[in-house]
């Protein structure tokens, strides 16, 4: 019952309905939750004109530094999303460098422990266009060193492409490329001429996908990337539970894994805040690629699926 009065003291006027995504109502339930018995005047929701208030709907004062919990629409008065955010009428709410989604590629830390090769490239139509390397250029240099699978990742919106790179030519590759994928098409004609608006890695293979959060330089909570589960599956701050194939149903109990994966997001944040100090508020996904750890990405404190996370863990931390 907790989670239904949580809800129910932040959004009283609003009929109770979990809609067609039972996993994410929970995880926005388990936000509030955790902020009513941690942190009640300490949080606030914000709605789509940018009015604030506290959980239990007295209005935030506009001097008043609170953070930023999440957000409701005050239109027809439906829940959006509750998490972390950031707010443009408290920026002190600011919980990350929002660039943090792509510009990680960048960092020499990252790359060390990516264990793949990873290049940051845009279109160059123009000879003059201000593009260090050209997307095709990279993707024929990768077939002559005998790469073949690659995953792009497009800066903009965010979308993944998987391509097989059919020979060494780029107008082929090209070709090849926008016949399969006609959203990459559209892609290169909005961002032509841009640099660093593509993310070319090849691809590995990857097991046991785990989530770490990480906030002022420290992880502090770390769960498997299992689709299917909510922090009310939660067991320890670094949950055992996770799947060797993401979304395959297979879940296995790994505390090994679990730990080895929070002893590699110590040395990793470490390093990265020496070569980064400014970055200290992230999410980080593992997983495990031929014998190793590795890093799949890091995005910032937005929106960030919870799984089996300990929820109180995190906000403990960003309560600090």
């Amino acid at each position: 019952m907790s989670l239904l009065n949580s809800w129910r003291t932040a959004f009283p006027d609003m009929p109770l309905s979990t809609g067609p995504d039972f996993e994410d109502w929970v995880e926005n339930a388990v936000r509030l939750d955790s902020a009513l018995r941690l942190a009640p005047e300490r949080l606030a929701l914000v709605d789509h004109d940018g009015n604030a208030r506290y959980l239990d709907g007295r209005a935030v004062p506009a001097d008043q530094e609170v953070q930023f919990l999440g957000s409701w629409s005050n239109a027809d008065n439906e829940h959006r999303r509750t998490g972390v955010f950031a707010s443009y009428r408290y920026p002190a709410l600011s919980l990350g460098d929002a660039s943090l989604a792509h510009n990680y590629a960048q960092s020499e830390v990252f790359r060390a422990n990516a264990g793949r090769e990873i290049v940051l490239c845009g279109r160059r139509e123009e000879a003059d266009d201000p593009v260090d390397l050209d997307i095709f250029d990279v993707l024929s240099a990768a077939y002559a060193r005998g790469a073949r699978r690659m995953l792009i990742k497009v800066k903009q919106k965010y979308a993944v492409f998987r391509f097989i790179i059919p020979s060494s030519n780029p107008r082929e590759i090209e070709d090849k490329l926008t016949s399969e994928n006609p959203d990459f098409g559209l892609a290169l004609v909005h961002l032509a001429g841009r640099n660093k608006m593509f993310m070319v890695q090849d691809f590995i293979p990857m097991a046991y996908e785990y989530r770490v959060i990480v906030f002022d330089h420290e992880p502090v909570a770390g769960a498997g990337c299992v689709e299917a589960h909510t922090p009310l599956d939660n067991e320890a701050v670094w949950d055992p539970k996770v799947e060797e194939v993401r979304s395959s149903g297979e879940v296995e109990a790994r505390p090994d894994l679990a730990a080895r994966y929070a002893e590699f997001a110590r040395e990793f944040v470490q390093d990265y805040n020496l070569e980064r100090p400014s970055a200290g508020k992230y999410t980080l996904d593992l997983a495990i690629s031929n014998g190793r750890v590795v890093v799949i990405e890091l995005n910032p404190m937005r929106n960030y699926g919870l799984y089996a996370m300990d929820f109180d863990a995190v906000l403990r931390a960003q309560m600090k």
